[in-house]
């Protein structure tokens, strides 16, 4: 999904689900939610959009008209204590209202 489909779907009283992840710290990706499964929002080119701070994340996806959103911080913390197979993450609701896009 790009951004101006997310943007329709808002427009047509849809409610699209979409989740903020950041990765490596200074990475953002969002995620649209679809029936348990997650498709990352695409530029028009086709590649994955990414942003270097959570805040112009949240600034672009609010210009679509998007209300709220969920951030999810994974960490990596039971990979360095060596707990294999758990995967430990923070996950926050999120307000989209007032922000704008300079």
């Amino acid at each position: 999904m790009q951004l101006k489909e997310l943007a329709a779907a808002v427009e047509a009283g849809q409610s699209p689900t979409v989740e903020l992840h950041a990765l490596e710290q200074v990475v953002y990706v969002a995620f649209v939610v679809e029936n348990g499964e997650r498709k990352p929002i695409k530029a028009p080119r086709g590649q994955t959009m990414q942003w270097p701070g959570r805040y112009q994340a949240m600034r672009v996806l609010a210009s679509t008209g998007l209300s709220s959103l969920e951030f999810v911080h994974r960490t990596g913390y039971d990979e360095m204590i060596g707990s294999a197979g758990s995967q430990a993450e923070m996950r926050e609701q999120l307000s989209l209202v007032g922000l704008t896009e300079d």
